[in-house]
């Protein structure tokens, strides 16, 4: 699993130094920067960039795992998780 990790966390080139800009004008260029991308129209087009960006959920095969009835009765119920029942309401 790790090297789908990796790609899902690489960062492009230069991506820590551009949100520490140096200068006035790179603390300008920063701040228009950040304004478009808090639009309207940079919302919608989102779901488009994380298309383009995104390494594909299908990129690994997770194993399955089975449920054994044993395993789900463990879980605590009612009163030990607060919930009231009919002898303390």
């Amino acid at each position: 699993m790790r090297p789908y990790v990796d790609k899902a966390q690489k960062l492009p080139p230069g991506a820590p130094r551009i949100a520490q800009p140096r200068t006035r004008a790179g603390l300008v260029l920063l701040n228009a920067v950040l304004k478009i991308a808090a639009s309207r129209l940079a919302h919608r087009l989102g779901g488009v960039a994380n298309a383009l960006f995104s390494p594909p959920a299908g990129a690994i095969d997770l194993p399955t795992y089975s449920v054994t009835p044993d395993a789900t009765s463990s879980a605590p119920v009612g009163p030990e998780l607060g919930q009231p029942n009919s002898s303390n309401v």
